[in-house]
This record gives C-alpha cells, structure tokens and sequence, in this order.
C-alpha cells in the first residue's frame, strides 16, 4: 500500500504527521506534514523529534535556530515515510543507534536511579553524542568538554553536582540550539528520558 505525504501550513520547528482517515484502507494513504491539525478527519500520527534530534547530532554544526524548516522538500516526505514506520520508542532507539554510528543503547527502568545513569554517563569525551528519549519526546547533547569534579566539604549530594560535563541541548519542540549547559545526568532523570543512544567520537 503507497503513501501520499504532502506539505501543508509548518509554523514551528517539529510539526505533527497527520494521516486522513477515510484514507487508511484506500491506495495510496494519505498522510500531510502540518503544525496544526488539518481538520476532524485527520488523525495525530507522530512528531519529528526522534529523527530532528538524530539529523542535528549527525550535523551539530547547525544555526542556533534548527527545525524541520532546514530540510529541503523532500527530505521532509522522506522523514515522514521513515516516521510511519517509527511508532514506538524502542523502534526510534533503534532507528538512531543505526544512525548514529560508533554507538550503544540504554533502557533505563522507571523511577530512573541517579546513580544509574551517572555509571552509564562516566568517562565520556568531548564529542560525544547522546540522543535521549521518553515516550513522549526526544532530545540531543553534544558534550563540548570535560572538567574533573573536585569534591567540596561538606560534600553535596548527587543532586546537587554538576558533574564533568559541559554539553549543548537541542530540543526540536524550540528548535533552540543551547550550548553550555551542566548538570546533564540530573535533566535526564528529571525529563525521564529512560532510553538512551550515547555515540562515542571517532
């Protein structure tokens, strides 16, 4: 069965795939890449932000301002054919360990251990790529450098360290490219970004 994906009204970085519904037993379905709704009888598919994120850390070197409006045409109908088939959250952590290269996946069991995610996250370099994700939405960190943690007196509690890590945050929901940023492991516990591609510089 073919898809039909068309271009409609994109007033924001990670619009929404709709698919019509008198469409979904017909040949070729009909699918339309929109901010908004198109009307009652087009149905919520997905957003791109699994795939935004992978495009930016593929290519970090982006304006500080990244969305879907930085994909020619058609690259948009190709990411929406690749995000019909992109339905779940393990499919997507599939999706961009493949992308990605160089790399591993992480599920983390919820409530998500601070601790956990901190022995995952150690020994990291500057370069590395992660793309962090919940079943609700996707981001990405490019850690742009590495400082050793000193211990204070009287020490702090995990919570409230830092960490090594300074990092950039791309978030496809702004299209905001935000670049020195800490504390990466306590975001990723308080955002419940339970699945994780970390993607090692080559």
């Amino acid at each position: 069965m073919a898809n039909l994906i068309s271009i409609g009204a994109i007033t924001t970085p990670n619009p929404t795939l709709f698919v019509k519904m008198d469409s979904l037993f017909s040949d070729p379905v009909e699918y339309r890449i929109q901010t908004l709704s198109p009307g009652s009888q087009w149905l919520y598919v997905n957003q791109f932000c699994s795939l935004l994120t992978t495009y930016w850390l593929n290519d970090a070197n982006t304006p500080n301002v990244y969305g879907i409006q930085n994909l020619v045409d058609h690259v948009k109908i190709s990411a929406a054919q690749q995000l019909i088939n992109l339905q779940s959250l393990e499919q997507q952590t599939t999706e961009a360990n493949n992308a990605l290269g160089n790399s591993h996946s992480k599920a983390f069991p919820l409530p998500m251990s601070l601790d956990a995610v901190n022995d995952e996250l150690k020994d990291l370099q500057v370069g590395t790529r992660i793309w962090a994700g919940n079943t609700v939405h996707v981001v990405g960190f490019l850690i742009t450098a590495v400082t050793p943690v000193v211990p204070t007196t009287p020490p702090t509690t995990p919570a409230e360290t830092p960490g090594p890590y300074t990092y950039t945050l791309y978030d496809s929901n702004t299209g905001v490219v935000e670049t020195g940023r800490t504390s990466l492991s306590q975001l990723i516990v308080r955002m419940g970004y339970s699945s994780l591609v970390i993607s090692a510089p080559a």
